[in-house]
């Protein structure tokens, strides 16, 4: 279920507690924590939608948010980094949402810190969820980039005529409520605007009732904006001379929209008895230590030491110890001996084969990201080794392309159930493609100075991800430490990672 999420409204009038009558709104935020209404310089704390009439406390907006103006704001919006921007007149403040308190240096001139914005008067100001941030001023509107920090070219421009349905100027407020929808405010009257089709979704209504019916009945609340995910794709045995000639159109967006690493090294550079063999690579993809440390050589998984090297969830949940982890797979070491920490471990059946098996999960991985909020999620697919092994690996092995180009088919399924998700626009997913080896001929195993086993592919795809070929040289170990730093997982160097950040931008 998509978490609760604190949802902020700044009113211009204090009324009576629990019930908000029409009253015009000054400002709107969210975030993940609960729900504080502002009614001037009071703050109402509850939770949307079920506790607004039934509100935890009411305080002062200076006790809330030490350090922010206790009245007068005219517009506010998360930012990113659980931080938040508060403006007033001709100047702002950011407040920090872990520490609850407004950073230091703050309030500043708008003037100098916002290029290409207006110096005063801003009226609203929402995070659109795709790394652009709108401003309205009376009749105009700014887009503004989060990550160039400056507005884009060609504005300010004229609300009328770009905004299918929107009032023309005087917009009050403005807020992200996920499912593709932003309500907008004005005077006594709200507006729910769809970002996909880029229109209102309907007529104005009147704030004539209490706040918790007009928003139970046209919000699905949501997580903060940013909040980071995992979704790590596993393809046994996949030669990248196979991907690339494969009609695998998923796959190949992936990598031309994101970010590719080609020459991925599946051995480390110490010295070991590592086979080139599933047991090590999985190991060392999910760990992020080589065979030396993480003591796997071969599929027998003997001399495994995943207590001092565990698997990438445990290192999660030691930080982010209410994490939901979730693995996915059809070859039985993986849930048997590899995965530790995880909420769900499901362990596939292939008495029907590994086709059967993988289609199975597509449809868990599809209901998961559909029914559940994962934090991290590993999904498997183990048919095209199969098909290598019985057939061949080679691109010129139709049968080995075949079971490619299907699994390609699946992982759409699943891309598809990921970005229909509810609270999608406020979430920053890092999907992660690798494979454990290579193949030649009918198998792999020593294949330490045959690159087409030995070499493969890293693949990272989203909105933290730097666009375009990665000319570092990469390596499966760098696979969990980018997932963990992109959960924002700092590593300890006492944790003895092999591995490296790849692919993803710099905070």
């Amino acid at each position: 279920m998509v978490k609760p999420s604190l949802f902020i409204l700044i009113l211009s009038a204090l009324i009576a507690p629990g019930i908000a009558q029409a009253q015009s709104v000054d400002a709107a935020l969210q975030n993940e924590k609960g729900a504080q209404i502002i009614f001037g310089e009071r703050v109402l704390t509850g939770a949307i939608p079920s506790n607004i009439k039934k509100p935890g406390s009411v305080s002062t907006v200076v006790k809330s948010w030490q350090g922010a103006w206790a009245k007068g704001i005219d517009a506010a919006l998360y930012w990113k980094d659980n931080k938040c921007y508060f403006f007033k007149g001709s100047e702002y403040l950011r407040f920090d949402l872990k520490s609850g308190t407004v950073d230091k240096g703050y309030p500043r001139p708008i003037k100098g810190n916002w290029p290409g914005l207006w110096d005063s008067g801003i009226d609203a100001a929402v995070n659109w969820g795709n790394g652009k941030a709108y401003f309205f001023k009376g009749s105009n509107y700014i887009r503004y980039s989060i990550e160039d920090d400056k507005a884009d070219k060609n504005y300010p421009a004229s609300i009328k005529g770009n905004w299918p349905g929107l009032w023309n100027d005087k917009i009050d407020a403005a807020c992200h409520l996920g499912n593709n929808r932003v309500v907008f405010f004005r005077d006594k009257e709200h507006l729910i605007y769809e970002t996909k089709s880029d229109k209102v979704q309907s007529n104005s209504v009147a704030l004539n009732a209490d706040i918790h019916s007009v928003f139970s009945k046209n919000i699905q609340v949501s997580p903060a904006p940013n909040a980071k995910h995992v979704l790590m794709i596993g393809i046994d045995g996949c030669r990248p001379d196979a991907l690339k000639a494969a009609n695998a159109p998923t796959l190949h967006n992936l990598i031309n929209t994101g970010a590719y690493a080609s020459h991925t090294r599946i051995l480390g550079p110490r010295k070991t008895n590592s086979n080139t063999v599933s047991g090590p690579g999985w190991s060392s993809l999910m760990t992020g230590v080589w065979a030396d440390k993480h003591g796997v050589n071969d599929n027998s998984f003997k001399g495994r030491n995943y207590r001092r090297y565990p698997h990438f969830f445990e290192r999660l949940k030691s930080v982010r110890p209410k994490s939901f982890t979730a693995s996915i797979a059809s070859w039985g070491p993986i849930p048997d001996h590899l995965v530790s920490y995880a909420n769900l471990n499901l362990k596939l059946s292939t008495k029907k084969g590994y086709h059967a098996a993988d289609e199975t999960a597509t449809k868990k991985a599809v209901g998961l990201l559909t029914k559940s909020n994962p934090d991290a999620l590993f999904l498997y697919f183990g048919n095209l080794d199969e098909t290598g092994h019985s057939t061949g690996f080679h691109p010129k092995n139709p049968k080995y392309m075949h079971a490619l180009e299907t699994i390609d088919s699946q992982i759409a399924r699943v891309l598809t159930a990921l970005r229909a998700r509810p609270a999608f626009d406020f979430e920053d997913w890092l999907i992660i493609v690798c494979t454990d080896h290579g193949g030649h001929k009918k198998g792999h195993g020593g294949g330490h100075k045959n690159p087409a086993i030995n070499e493969v592919f890293l693949i990272f795809h989203g909105r933290s991800v730097k666009k375009g070929l990665i000319k570092t040289p990469s390596a499966l170990v760098d696979a969990p430490v980018t997932a963990l730093t992109h959960l924002g997982v700092t590593i300890k160097k006492s944790w003895g990672l092999d591995g490296k950040v790849l692919g993803i931008k710099e905070k």
